[in-house]
């Protein structure tokens, strides 16, 4: 108890000083993102948002990046589309000056290119990734962060980690229950290791503690079948 009150009294501040420093630090990377904001009818509308709120590992930064899909019929069609390509392009080149200030300043990040987003996530300095944080939710709603999986297989493992895909369950006779494919390569030696603690992986659920994997295995040496 007297840890507990010493904790919450001295270091927990500490600790909470430290996050919001490093969020000063994001948004002042990102402020030419953050302060170019225009307005839709009365709305001021920002193509930049930080959610500090989603993890307690990261901060999330999305940058809006729409690009239409129009059917193209003529060449003045064309001409609208290259322009917004070029556009998307030209953010990509001002993204990557971005990352290189993260790298400088000492963050860990992953990105991911969504639809409409392009998705960053800074990962604060004193978070320890394990293999435990690239899986979240319950049985098979569990959910998977490729950013993490990726840097902690190659840090833990020497194994490099290519993509993930989720296989619903599937009703009948011969239904089966839902699973991920884990796309990987690496020597045999590191994806035993890799198995045996995917397979002993476990996580609270309430009061109880779970493994996250009904069954690991490898059908085929480039990947990993998690059935959920």
């Amino acid at each position: 108890m007297f840890l507990y009150i010493i904790y919450m009294k001295y270091l927990l501040p500490i600790f909470e000083s430290s996050k919001e420093k490093q969020l000063e630090d994001i948004q002042f990377i990102f402020s030419d993102y953050l302060d170019n904001k225009y307005m839709e009818g009365d709305d001021e509308v920002c193509d930049c948002y930080i959610d500090d709120r989603e993890s307690d590992l990261y901060l999330l930064i999305s940058i809006s990046n729409y690009v239409s899909n129009p059917v193209i019929n003529s060449v003045s069609d064309f001409d609208s589309i290259f322009k917004e390509k070029e556009s998307s392009l030209q953010l990509l080149k001002n993204i990557k000056t971005t990352l290189l200030r993260l790298d400088y300043l000492g963050y860990k990040w992953g990105m991911s290119l969504n639809d409409d987003t392009y998705d960053i996530k800074v990962f604060y300095k004193d978070t320890k990734l394990v293999l435990l944080d690239a899986f979240s939710g319950e049985s098979s709603f569990r959910k998977f962060d490729d950013n993490i999986i990726k840097i902690v297989l190659k840090r833990d493992y020497n194994i490099n980690f290519h993509s993930c895909r989720y296989i619903p369950s599937t009703q009948g006779y011969y239904g089966s229950r839902a699973h991920l494919i884990l796309s990987i390569d690496g020597n045999n030696s590191d994806k035993v290791r890799l198995i045996d603690d995917l397979t002993n992986l476990k996580s609270i659920s309430g009061e109880i503690l779970k493994k996250v994997f009904y069954r690991v295995e490898s059908p085929q040496e480039s990947y990993l079948k998690l059935t959920l």
